[in-house]
């Protein structure tokens, strides 16, 4: 009986270990724009966010990505929505005028900062 609880003790400890390695340790950070480009319409926004990924490709579960950022160019072009970057999101809106603005961030498990380009148009054929 001893024996049996050793093994299955000894077998809990091993999935745990499996578990927080594999599932839900972050191995990378990518950002995604939802929706791919921005427009000039008073009601659209832009939403960019850190997607942690563990060893299995798939997103963390129960973890979120902080990240710091800042503008190198195009900051007039889009304002500010919702600055949720502890959380690993931001929210943007257009100021009205086209363009294309560039934002580096830097999250806090990434090994490298990224660039990403929001391209804001005012309709699909501006594109």
């Amino acid at each position: 009986m001893r024996f049996f609880l050793f093994i299955l003790l000894l077998f809990g400890v091993m999935i745990f270990f499996f578990l927080w390695q594999y599932v839900f340790s972050i191995y990378e950070v990518f950002y995604k724009t939802e929706p791919e480009y921005l427009y000039i319409s008073g009601d659209a926004e832009l939403k960019v966010e850190s997607v942690p990924l563990n060893a299995l490709g798939f997103r963390a579960p129960f973890r979120n990505s902080p990240f710091t950022y800042e503008w190198e160019s195009g900051k007039e072009l889009v304002e500010i929505v919702k600055d949720a970057s502890a959380e690993g999101f931001l929210i943007l809106k257009s100021t009205g005028r086209a363009g294309t603005a560039v934002l580096k961030v830097k999250g806090k498990f990434a090994l490298l900062a990224s660039i990403i380009e929001i391209r804001i148009a005012a309709n699909l054929t501006d594109l």
